[in-house]
């Protein structure tokens, strides 16, 4: 879609100068993958309630978010900003005029300043774009989706903290280094890898609706020793994608900008007085059809025929897939499918000595269907821990049919139900033969009041953009934080759980009566944020019941 600004009026602007005026003109950004500077008015001297009347168009995969920056020019001294606002189109009603209040940035003046401006957006003519046979792509490239559906994006879908999250669907990449076996995912949460970014929770607009997108340069992918890309689409919330769709196309589009201009927060500058970096054409169009089952799509595969190069293939590979495991083990998100994808692909290398461990489980199955328990599964005793921990604790919760909370505990050292549970703020150990007959579901959460990539930071002083440097935050063969075992000796999970940015607690897994009278383990792996305890209880508990409902599990 096709994004266009008019900056019309300002009112009682902040005062710049000796006389008791300004010289006021406005700058303005987008935020998405990247931020873009994509306007400028021009000057009007000597005025506090200046008219612009001024008109931009530019591309709406370069954010729905704008920064509107009110500057007095100076021809002797620096410019100072003396107000700014944010306009956020998940927000404000497009296609009308609308007063923003601005922020004042200096003292003196602006009782109450605003700005002026109308929005609207226009669709883009999709065209024919080839789907197979389409050259390596050299430039910088942006991906986005579209479904051939219209969703409904009123009210918003999720929110995360307060931010309208408007898109039920996550855009990924699985990036694999054949070298050394190791991989990274970039999504929504993870936002950054070298040579790639990800638009995370600031939605764009794609051809006809709004979409993730994520930026990627071939050039700083293969100075990472990165050799293969899966391009991956998936639910959010675990649900079947043909809830919201059954086809659609990712987009890949083609930028004029200048290379090594891929780092979350850099502004796309503007090349002499034309908007030259703005330009994005698309180049190729990726076709996607869900079946009535996927809850994730590998919908292309990409690889580097020089260093300066990305070449695209189109797999279509789903999760689940009749090809698959019979139906049974099907990873929730890029992360944890990152390594059935590595070996489906023929690109597992050094992983397969890892031995990851097939979960999480998506469409669940009896454990004592899936492993050889040393004696019977009925005596099988479940133990978990977390490992480097100083923000986390556990909170159980022990569910009856109807999903009613019959015992609980957040972080202390007890024993629920009856002793079959004897838990500790960092462990437990579960006697599944001993759990009362009225109880169908545990819900295990790991919980605390920091965000979750808190954990395992060494230095409180070290920004967010340097954690790479201490902590893998994609791979889960990085510092392992909870883990999950039956008897002492099988290992069921181990890894690092996502270090959210955003949120400070996670369902981790949940273990359930199954059909056949034995018991079942489905994780969950969903964030949530919530720090007080009874909060904490009711979003594990809506999880988990929307998690169950989702799939008509009986």
């Amino acid at each position: 879609m096709t994004i266009k600004l008019s900056i019309i009026s300002g009112h009682d602007l902040p005062i710049a100068d000796r006389g008791g005026t300004s010289d006021p003109y406005v700058k303005v950004y987008s935020i998405g993958a990247l931020k873009s500077y994509v306007a400028r008015t021009k000057v009007i001297d000597a005025n506090l309630n200046p008219v612009w009347n001024e008109s931009f168009i530019f591309p709406g995969l370069r954010g729905c978010k704008l920064i509107f920056e009110v500057y007095d020019h100076d021809s002797i001294s620096k410019n100072t900003k003396i107000a700014h606002a944010i306009y956020d189109m998940t927000y404000f009603e497009m296609n009308t005029q609308v007063d923003l209040s601005l922020t004042k940035d200096i003292p003196k003046g602006g009782n109450n300043p605003r700005l002026r401006i109308a929005v609207s957006v226009q669709p883009d003519s999709p065209k024919a774009l080839p789907s197979r046979g389409v050259a390596p792509i050299k430039a910088p490239m942006y991906l986005s989706f579209d479904p051939d559906n219209s969703i409904d994006i009123n009210p918003p879908f999720s929110k995360v903290r307060g931010v309208p999250y408007l898109i039920p669907y996550n855009l990924s990449i699985i990036a694999f280094i054949p070298s050394t076996g190791a991989y990274h995912v970039l999504n929504n949460d993870n936002r950054l890898i070298n040579g790639a970014v990800h638009s995370g929770v600031h939605p764009c607009f794609s051809i006809m609706s709004f979409s993730e997108v994520i930026r990627l340069e071939a050039s700083e992918l293969t100075a990472a020793k990165y050799g293969n890309l899966f391009v991956v689409l998936s639910t959010p919330n675990f649900e079947p994608i043909s809830k919201y769709f059954s086809t659609g196309n990712i987009t890949i589009w083609v930028s004029q900008e200048k290379a090594k201009q891929n780092v979350k927060g850099d502004v796309i500058q503007l090349e002499g007085k034309e908007f030259k970096f703005l330009s994005l054409t698309p180049v190729m169009r990726i076709p996607i059809k869900v079946t009535k089952e996927a809850t994730m799509v590998v919908a292309a595969t990409a690889t580097f025929p020089d260093s300066n190069s990305i070449s695209f293939s189109v797999t279509d590979f789903q999760f689940p897939n009749e090809s698959h495991l019979d139906y049974t083990i099907t990873p929730q998100t890029a992360h944890f499918a990152a390594p059935f994808i590595l070996q489906l692909f023929g690109h597992m290398g050094a992983l397969q000595a890892k031995k990851y461990p097939s979960f999480p489980l998506c469409v669940p199955i009896s454990l004592d269907k899936v492993f050889s328990f040393i004696g019977s599964p009925r005596t099988s005793i479940i133990s978990g821990q977390l490992v480097n921990i100083k923000e986390h604790k556990f909170a159980v919760c022990a569910l009856d049919y109807a999903f009613a909370p019959k015992e609980t505990s957040l972080g202390n050292t007890k024993r629920l139900l009856e002793g079959a549970i004897e838990l500790s703020p960092t462990s437990f150990n579960i006697n599944l033969s001993s759990i009362p007959d009225d109880i169908m579901y545990i819900v295990f959460s790991i919980a605390g009041t920091q965000p979750m990539i808190e954990e395992g930071v060494k230095s409180k002083n070290i920004i967010l953009g340097s954690l790479t440097n201490l902590i893998n935050l994609n791979d889960p063969a990085s510092t392992p934080l909870v883990i999950l075992t039956s008897n002492g000796t099988q290992e069921l999970m181990n890894f690092a759980f996502p270090r959210s940015k955003l949120n400070n607690s996670l369902v981790w897994f949940t273990l359930f009566r199954d059909p056949f009278g034995s018991w079942a383990v489905l994780n969950m792996k969903r964030p949530f944020d919530a720090k007080e305890e009874n909060a904490i209880f009711m979003q594990s508990i809506s999880l988990t019941q929307n998690m169950f409902k989702a799939f008509q599990f009986k």
